[in-house]
């Protein structure tokens, strides 16, 4: 009688290993995220959404899912996709598929930011598995099914392996990374003849093609690892995998069971690849720096005020300047404008993944004003306290004062910003 070996000390034990990855991300002022979408109201897609979200909040990620309607149009979405990409929030992104309607997977995949893809979508991360390139993200799935055969210690090098089914989501990514593992693959599916002798000859079979309980002990060599990836609902509504597993285990040495096998480590997974992408997205963020310079000016016929700022960063220097008219600041007259230069310094760095920033300014009261030690009278910068203690979950904020009109250009430079945007 063979062992049924459990997703769930997989799952645990990489989710252990990324907790202290996700802190030691933490603690330079970066946190990974992951963007779901989801096209409709799947059920099995739900169900998935819900066990990723759960795995992403206990070990540290944030998550978003981005749900769209059923009806949706191919132009629309990838609209929708193109700004998922763009927001330097998001480190990963999965997309539930298959997708409905006129939404073409050939044209979608395309879209999706490589970099981001963390369930290999887009064909540059198949060509990277391919090439047993690192930086490339493979199919969860096809990774978990190679997790738990090292955490059960199964050798795969120089062993025999048959894969049944040749998708392009589970298959053939599989096929790759048993060969990166310097096993000896053979790739089965609905024409290939003599069925149960090829797969009755592996050291280890791998079930992926979704026909339930294709697979019976004809197929198994006694003493063979028998790994169950497929997911498929009887009449009765019960689970149940595509090898009859209670007639294999007697012939297998170790067999997955399902459900509680392979797909109980697929979330896990999706959380490995997302801060993967993280660190090569920020890896050359980690210990960046920026400089910020901020001074305000307000007119007292009109009551408006503007701030001025440069913020150098990366060896280059952007200069911003805004006018404002805001009548619970107002009161606060060139502090305002202060205020609000700050502000626009931390949401660059926000935006941009900034590890730590410095902030030059000339009123000793900014960083209490920012910070709602002191308050305005009609309670003027308690959405700039709100602000600040969301962003300084993330950047390192230090505020310095400087004398004003010391002869410091940077902080003179910062103060014409803001006298020219009062002239605007």
């Amino acid at each position: 009688m063979g062992e049924i070996i459990k997703g769930k000390p997989v799952a645990d034990a990489i989710s252990s290993e990324l907790i202290a990855e996700v802190e030691s991300l933490k603690s330079k002022n970066i946190i990974p995220k992951l963007t779901i979408v989801r096209v409709g109201e799947n059920g099995s897609d739900i169900a998935y959404e819900r066990g990723a979200l759960k795995r992403c909040s206990k070990i540290g990620i944030k998550a978003e899912v981005k749900k769209l309607p059923e009806d949706i149009c191919k132009k629309n979405f990838i609209e929708e996709l193109k700004k998922i990409n763009e927001d330097k929030s998001t480190n990963g992104i999965m997309i539930f598929r298959p997708l409905p309607g006129e939404l073409h997977e050939d044209v979608i995949k395309h879209v999706i930011d490589a970099k981001k893809d963390v369930d290999c979508f887009n064909p540059l991360n198949m060509s990277k598995l391919l090439e047993n390139d690192a930086s490339g993200f493979a199919p969860c799935t096809a990774a978990a099914v190679i997790e738990i055969l090292k955490y059960y210690n199964v050798e795969m090098q120089g062993k025999r392996v048959a894969v049944v089914g040749r998708s392009m989501v589970v298959g053939k990514p599989l096929s790759l990374l048993l060969l990166n593992n310097n096993a000896t693959v053979t790739i089965c599916h609905s024409k290939t003849k003599e069925l149960e002798k090829v797969c009755s000859e592996a050291d280890i079979l791998i079930a992926c093609v979704g026909k339930s309980k294709m697979i019976n002990s004809n197929h198994v060599k006694p003493g063979a690892v028998v790994i169950d990836v497929g997911i498929n609902v009887e009449d009765d509504g019960t689970m149940c995998g595509d090898v009859d597993t209670e007639d294999c285990v007697k012939k297998a040495a170790m067999i997955t069971p399902v459900p509680g096998g392979v797909g109980s480590v697929t979330t896990s997974i999706l959380a490995k690849q997302v801060i993967s992408a993280c660190k090569l997205q920020n890896a050359n963020n980690e210990s960046s720096e920026a400089t910020a310079y901020v001074d305000g000016s307000f007119n007292n016929a009109t009551c408006e005020f503007s701030c001025g700022g440069v913020i150098f960063w990366n060896n280059k220097k952007y200069d911003f300047s805004q006018k404002f008219s805001d009548e619970k600041l107002a009161e606060m007259r060139n502090v305002a404008g202060e205020i609000k230069g700050a502000e626009r310094a931390i949401k660059f760095a926000m935006e941009n993944k900034i590890g730590k920033l410095t902030i030059y300014h000339d009123y000793e009261g900014i960083a209490k004003w920012c910070t709602g030690e002191w308050k305005a009278k009609k309670d003027g910068t308690m959405a700039y306290r709100d602000f600040y203690e969301n962003a300084k979950e993330n950047i390192n904020i230090a505020f310095v004062k400087v004398k004003g009109h010391s002869g410091d250009k940077y902080n003179d430079m910062a103060d014409k910003l803001a006298r020219q945007a009062l002239e605007m």
